[in-house]
C-alpha cells in the first residue's frame, strides 16, 4: 500500500444530550453574579501584509451588561504597549439555551520583525471574575484569569494560523459517572497537533501580566486521597477523561494546544475553563463504534453513525473538522429523522487528491 496517495480520516465521538439537568447545570453559574468562565486567544494571517495579524480574545461570560467587559487589554509580547481592544462582535453571541454569553475582542497587528512571541491577556477581576467557591482553586473569585498563545513569525515559514477549538466550553458533569469532553483542536495549517493538561494561571500586574501558576490550584485528581480518580488528556487526540468525578462543584481546568511543524515548536493556544459537576438521575447515550479510515484520496466516504439513549431523552448530533471546511469538495454531515431516544446521521467526503496528508484528517461529532 502507498500511503503517499492516502487520506485518514480519525474519528472522535461528541454527543449532546439535552435534558432539564443540562439546564439547571446552566443555571447554578448563571443565576446571579457575572462571572467569566472560559478564555482563549486565536490568531490569522492577514493575506497580502507582511507580518500582520488579526488577533482574538474569546471570552465566554455569564450574564453581561451592556457596561461589562466591553474591552479587554492585550499583551502583544514584542515589548510595545498594552493594547485597549474593544469588544468586536456587538453585545457578544448568546449560546442557545443558556445566558452564556461569547464575546471576541480582534485586534489587527504588525510586527516590526520576525521572531516568537507570547500574546496574553489577564482578565480584570473589577469587571469579571472568576466563580467564587471553585473547589480546586483557592479564592478563585480574587483570582485573575490569565491565557496566552504562542506565534512564530519567521522566512522559513509561510505565516501560520492558530490551532483553534472548534466546541464551546459548556459540557459539565455528573458525580459518579465519567466525564470525557473534546475541545475539538483543528489546526487550519494542518501542522501536527499536540495536547496537554495545563494548571490554571493568573497574572498579578494587570499593566505586565506574565502568566504564573495559581498557588494552591489542583487538578481534579490530586483531590482524592484514595489516588483511584483519573484525571488525563490525550495528547494525540485531545480527549479529557475524567473518572469519576465524586465531589459536585465548579472545578477549573486549562491545557494547551501546541502546534508543530517538522517536529519544532512553532505555535500554542491556552484554553482556561469551568467545568460544573452535580448529581444527576440520568445515563449517558450509547453511540456505535465509529472506526478510523484510511482510504486512498480520490475515493469517496460514507458512514452512519446511530445512537439509543437508555432514558428516551432526546438527542441531537454536533460536529466539526477540517474536511468540512475544503475548497474542493468538502465533507457534509447529514441528520437523520430524530426519533426520542435515538438519533442518527451520515457522513459523506467525495475525497480529492488533492485532499492527500500525512496528518489523519480528524472529524469531531
Amino acid at each position: 500500500m502507498n500511503y503517499d496517495t492516502f487520506a485518514i480520516l480519525s474519528y472522535l465521538i461528541m454527543f449532546h444530550k439535552l435534558t432539564l439537568f443540562v439546564l439547571l447545570l446552566l443555571a447554578s453559574i448563571t443565576g446571579s453574579a457575572n462571572h467569566i468562565l472560559t478564555g482563549e486567544i486565536t490568531y490569522v494571517p492577514v493575506t497580502g501584509q507582511a507580518r500582520t495579524y488579526d488577533i482574538t480574545v474569546t471570552l465566554y461570560l455569564t450574564n453581561p451588561a451592556i457596561s461589562d467587559q466591553i474591552w479587554i487589554y492585550l499583551s502583544l509580547g514584542d515589548n510595545s504597549p498594552l493594547i485597549k481592544v474593544n469588544r468586536t462582535n456587538g453585545m457578544g453571541v448568546y449560546i442557545p439555551g443558556t445566558t452564556i454569553n461569547k464575546s471576541t475582542y480582534t485586534y489587527r497587528y504588525t510586527y516590526s520583525k520576525d521572531g516568537t512571541y507570547t500574546i496574553a491577556t489577564a482578565i480584570d477581576i473589577r469587571y469579571y471574575s472568576r466563580t467564587t467557591g471553585i473547589v480546586n482553586m483557592p479564592n478563585s473569585g480574587a483570582t485573575q484569569m490569565y491565557v496566552s498563545s504562542l506565534l512564530t513569525i519567521s522566512p522559513a515559514l509561510a505565516p501560520i494560523s492558530s490551532p483553534y477549538c472548534s466546541f464551546p466550553p459548556i459540557e459539565n458533569g455528573c458525580t459518579n459517572i465519567l466525564y470525557k469532553i473534546n475541545p475539538g483542536g483543528i489546526d487550519p495549517d494542518q501542522d501536527i497537533l499536540r495536547f496537554q493538561l495545563l494548571r490554571c494561571q493568573t497574572a498579578n500586574d494587570l499593566n505586565n501580566p506574565v502568566g504564573s501558576f495559581i498557588p494552591g490550584y489542583k487538578f481534579p485528581d490530586e483531590l482524592d486521597p484514595s489516588g483511584r480518580t483519573l484525571f488525563t488528556m490525550d495528547s494525540l487526540t485531545g480527549l479529557i477523561t475524567w473518572d469519576k468525578p465524586t465531589n459536585p462543584g465548579s472545578y477549573s481546568i486549562a491545557f494547551i494546544i501546541k502546534k508543530y511543524r517538522n517536529s519544532v515548536l512553532i505555535g500554542s493556544v491556552i484554553r482556561d475553563m469551568l467545568v460544573i459537576i452535580a448529581p444527576c438521575a440520568n445515563n449517558p447515550p450509547v453511540i456505535n463504534k465509529v472506526p478510523d479510515l484510511c482510504v486512498q484520496a480520490g475515493n469517496p466516504i460514507s458512514y452512519k453513525i446511530t445512537s439509543k439513549d437508555p432514558d428516551n431523552d432526546t438527542l441531537t448530533f454536533t460536529t466539526s473538522g477540517i474536511p468540512y471546511g475544503v475548497t474542493v469538495s468538502p465533507a457534509t454531515y447529514t441528520p437523520q429523522v430524530t426519533n426520542i431516544g435515538s438519533s442518527s446521521g451520515t457522513f459523506n467526503w467525495n475525497t480529492n487528491p488533492i485532499h492527500f496528508t500525512k496528518n489523519p484528517y480528524q472529524v469531531y461529532y
